[in-house]
């Protein structure tokens, strides 16, 4: 939404989606401007988001008195899509307030994420933690427990997933046709991060042991290379925060863990395991800010 002098109000962003389709509850105190930027990316989710075009509307002149109005647009200056039209529905309604918000609504229960404008456009708090190497002996009780944990991969990720939904009830929507697969994702990214650890111990000595390390293939390489992954799919700071959380949750259910791994996790934020989070997952994500959550795309 735009002010009078076409600065940005209020923004949000819709998310990248197979079916190019959105529901936004935008609360105004009277008319405004609304502007809608499309983005395409060619390439692989390395490659940077670029502008195709922005249609910019008024809805003084197109409601016109009536509660709703559906509206058709040319996108006719891209040259890759030189048909391509966006459509678009205004419905107009009464409610008490003064405050101005921009909702993004889910498919999936009508979930509601809230743009407040007096919130710095949405912007969560979000505090880098401290970056605490791990000893040796911590490193192995890292690698202990989740080698344990790839036993029972598609049971435990399965959880880890339910949970961490529950507690951000918004990533269901966000993550959208990704939702099925996301589990794989962060299981692939924790299990790069833990190889990460002491990769001397990695090397293949003989063939039954083939699956330990990391396969190659369909894979990323690089902890960065899923940092955009999940930044691309809507993933921001404060919720790798909650990742750390469900982290800890998840693994003591872990089944086989020896009493010493029992022991550790019960320090809970002086664990191995916690640091390691910190350390290796959210910091290596935070080098890059891109990486940890775009947190400000206009539409």
């Amino acid at each position: 939404m735009l002010s009078d002098e076409g600065q940005p109000l209020l923004q949000k962003d819709s998310f990248s989606r197979k079916q190019p389709s959105w529901l936004l509850d935008l609360k105004n105190n009277g008319d405004c401007t609304i502007a809608i930027t499309l983005c395409y990316r060619e390439g692989d989710i390395t490659l940077p988001w670029q502008d195709a075009a922005t249609v910019t509307l008024a809805t003084q002149d197109y409601l016109n008195g009536e509660t709703s109005a559906e509206l058709e647009f040319p996108i006719s200056n891209w040259n890759l899509a030189p048909q391509l039209k966006l459509k678009t529905r205004l419905t107009q309604s009464t409610s008490d307030g003064s405050s101005s918000t921009l909702t993004l609504l889910g498919q999936k229960g009508n979930r509601r994420l809230h743009a407040q404008a007096s919130q710095s456009n949405g912007q969560s708090e979000f505090e880098m933690p401290e970056a605490v190497p791990l000893t040796p002996q911590d490193e192995v009780i890292v690698k202990d427990v989740w080698n344990k944990l790839r036993a029972w991969k598609e049971l435990q990720m399965e959880k880890f997933l339910k949970r961490l939904l529950l507690e951000a009830p918004e990533l269901e929507y966000i993550f959208g046709d990704a939702l099925d697969t996301v589990s794989d994702y962060f299981f692939e990214l924790f299990d790069c991060c833990v190889h990460q650890l002491q990769p001397y111990t990695q090397n293949v000595i003989s063939e039954p042991l083939m699956g330990v390390p990391p396969e190659k293939g369909d894979s990323f390489d690089h902890v960065e290379d899923y940092g955009a992954l999940f930044a691309d799919m809507g993933m921001r700071p404060h919720h790798w925060l909650k990742a750390r959380q469900v982290w800890m949750w998840m693994l003591p259910s872990i089944a086989y863990l020896e009493e010493y791994d029992r022991e550790n996790l019960a320090q809970g934020t002086h664990s191995a395991v916690y640091r390691f989070f910190n350390t290796h997952v959210i910091r290596k994500l935070g080098r890059n800010p891109v990486l940890l959550g775009r947190l400000y795309i206009t539409i």
